[in-house]
């Protein structure tokens, strides 16, 4: 019970710092917060989650995703998931608009990235007061769709080589919005 304690302090801690410090910054990708759905990833049947883009830079990003999904054993039982990915923009190109909030249209286009990093998915009341924690790789493909100036969906394909949970999938696709 400790570790998962330390884990949550110090994501919230993360987010708040990285709050403050995004109010500085006129630039870059055009959103801190999303929401996603997510089908056979992390969580081992589908999860419903919250993304927050922190330690932003030119051409990279640090993701912080928390979940909770639902897992059909004998009985349902809730799931709770954690991710924190580093992703790396790999359209780059000739493309400027990264030095510009404001994108002509013609720049607008889809944004791949790559998404390495490491999720956590906790199992709670399978039995009274058991708890089951399970933490593993995670590697996949970002796709950012921009609808607008201010909006982005985007859709992540994940995999996931080296789960220990009998249940979970080694593959998992999600589907998001900007906030």
């Amino acid at each position: 019970m400790r570790p998962l304690f330390f884990l949550t302090t110090g994501l919230l801690l993360l987010i708040y710092i990285n709050v403050q410090a995004q109010y500085k910054k006129s630039f870059q990708s055009r959103y801190n917060v999303g929401a996603s759905l997510e089908l056979l990833g992390i969580s081992p049947l589908g999860s419903g989650n919250i993304e927050f883009m922190a330690f932003k830079r030119a051409k990279s990003f640090v993701n912080v995703q928390l979940g909770i999904g639902i897992i059909s054993l004998p009985r349902d039982v809730f799931s709770f998931s954690q991710a924190i990915t580093y992703n790396y923009w790999l359209n780059q190109g000739k493309n400027q608009r990264r030095k510009d909030c404001r994108p002509e249209r013609k720049e607008r286009r889809i944004e791949y990235f790559i998404e390495l990093g490491v999720a956590n998915f906790i199992l709670a009341g399978i039995r009274p007061g058991q708890q089951l924690d399970y933490i593993f790789p995670v590697s996949g493909l970002r796709l950012h769709f921009p609808v607008n100036r201010k909006s982005v969906i985007f859709a992540k394909l994940r995999y996931m080589p080296l789960s220990n949970y009998a249940q979970q999938s080694n593959f998992g696709i999600a589907l998001g919005t900007s906030l």
